[in-house]
């Protein structure tokens, strides 16, 4: 009763295989709208972000630098690079499901290099006095994270006003522990060209401190689930200050 033709009777059959399949749980699904409505939000978004990503002037997309404060008065400055996509229609779209339309089609690559086009744009407008206290953090995606990283990232850069000592890459650790043989190879890569790592949103997934000793990161950020209760729970607590003692020893920012 969903559909008009076969072709459509198909689509929505695959669609509530898909929908039963990510649920985990061995049943069935009927097809509703909308598992449909979802469908055609990302097909949407697909093909305009693929559109965004050809512009760099009057584009939808653009970029938001959260400040990194400095403690103490010998340390750098730093910011997080934040890419953002307020739609005419749909209003803002959320970065994590911009960056899955981005890996889902294909576009993972073509997003980085937007990125760092705009970044130089923007940075540019800034004394260059300025730009060399900075340290600018970029959030590497899956698509990105290749054996050609560290090559690319130096193309990226060129022309640009930042140097690769000034770059941070920050990955998860799904993306990392994939293959710990090729991460090794990315990472000694990055860091003979200076470029730094930073291991996010620890706490959250995998993490175990039994591949520090095979993975160099420079900074680890420790997840806000365990900051967010520190002061009444003394076992979070606990946690913190267990995880920021191991990593200052291995000379590894927090």
């Amino acid at each position: 009763q969903h559909a008009h033709n076969p072709e459509e009777l198909l689509l929505f059959a695959d669609l509530a295989l898909l929908h039963a399949r990510s649920d985990g749980a061995r049943h069935y699904q009927i097809f509703n709208r909308t598992m449909l409505n979802h469908y055609q939000r990302k097909r949407r978004l697909a093909t305009e972000l693929r559109q965004q990503l050809a512009l760099q002037e009057q584009s939808q997309l653009s970029l938001c630098y959260q400040p990194q404060i400095r403690r103490i008065p010998d340390q750098r400055l730093g910011a997080e690079v934040l890419i953002r996509w307020k739609h005419p229609e749909l209003g803002y779209i959320p970065p994590a499901e911009l960056v899955e339309a981005a890996e889902e089609n294909g576009l993972g690559e073509e997003l980085g290099i937007w990125i760092f086009n705009r970044m130089n744009r923007d940075l540019d407008l800034f004394p260059i006095t300025l730009v060399r206290q900075l340290d600018i953090s970029i959030n590497l995606t899956a698509s990105l994270f290749t054996r050609r990283l560290a090559e690319q990232s130096l193309e990226w850069l060129s022309g640009g006003p930042l140097l690769p000592s000034q770059l941070v890459y920050e990955l998860v650790e799904t993306i990392a522990l994939d293959d710990l043989g090729l991460s090794q190879l990315i990472f000694a890569k990055l860091h003979e060209n200076g470029i730094r790592i930073a291991l996010d949103d620890f706490g959250t997934g995998w993490s175990s401190f039994a591949y520090f000793k095979d993975l160099h990161f420079d900074k680890l950020k420790i997840d806000k689930s365990f900051i967010q209760k520190m002061d009444s729970d003394p076992r979070q607590a606990l946690f913190v200050q267990s995880i920021t003692e191991l990593c200052q020893r291995l000379g590894v920012k927090v």
